[in-house]
């Protein structure tokens, strides 16, 4: 017997209307890789995405900071940011920033390319953005797992197992959304959402000291400005 498939719909927002998006550089073809099933489903007239807002609004940008290595840095000043679509990328696929925190961009790099760390800061286009700070999107997040789990179970696939370095099922959750709505004619140019990570800042505090709020960019269209980022205001992180 065949697995029911509901459609997927993004949240509603009252009195929206089609944002028409302005990206930094040319628009170039969404990036994605979704290799579980996925079904055909288009999207009701009466339903409006999330990634629409009034046409009042002005388009959001953000600062976004990548840390990386300094030859890694090079390659993207040359020839632009790629997508990246490791099986551990906690927001799917994307080119990652971490918003508004390059202190906390330098950290990471460091530790990844210890001696040999730099940043890089964007301004990132956040139009047609999933932006998981938005809680009207968590029903859709949830929706989308059942189907994605109905789906693996129906064709035998293992549903990847998630750890705290590793956000696997998230990962495949979030590029089965994506995928789903891109078909519709809704494409997600960015993945948007907070994490509390590292030790207490202090006994019994809920507050933790490496939290951050992280941003994938599907489509890179949306990145511009990038520049080296001068290590000496990221605070002395060491």
């Amino acid at each position: 017997m065949g697995v029911r498939i509901r459609p997927i719909q993004p949240p509603r927002r009252a009195n929206a209307r089609p944002l028409r998006a302005r990206p930094c550089l040319p628009k170039t073809r969404l990036t994605r890789l979704t290799p579980r099933p996925r079904p055909a489903i288009i999207l009701r007239p009466s339903h409006r995405p999330a990634v629409e807002t009034p046409s009042t609004t002005p388009t959001p940008y953000v600062a976004g900071f990548h840390g990386t290595s300094d030859s890694a840095a090079s390659a993207i000043l040359a020839e632009g940011f790629k997508v990246s679509s490791n099986d551990h990328d906690w927001l799917g696929d994307g080119a990652y920033f971490f918003q508004d925190a390059p202190s906390r961009a330098l950290e990471w790099a460091r530790r990844l390319y210890p001696g040999n760390a730099t940043v890089l800061e964007a301004r990132i286009c956040l139009s047609n953005c999933m932006d998981l700070l938005d809680i009207n999107w968590h029903a859709t997040l949830a929706d989308a797992h059942d189907q994605f789990v109905r789906l693996s179970k129906s064709s035998g696939v293992p549903l990847p197992l998630q750890s705290n370095g590793a956000h696997r099922l998230d990962r495949e959750v979030i590029n089965y959304i994506a995928g789903v709505l891109n078909d519709a004619g809704t494409p997600i140019r960015s993945v948007r959402g907070v994490f509390a990570e590292g030790k207490a800042a202090f006994p019994n505090s809920a507050i933790r000291d490496l939290s951050h709020v992280q941003i994938a960019v599907r489509d890179v269209s949306a990145i511009c400005h990038v520049r080296l980022f001068p290590q000496s205001l990221t605070g002395g992180v060491k």
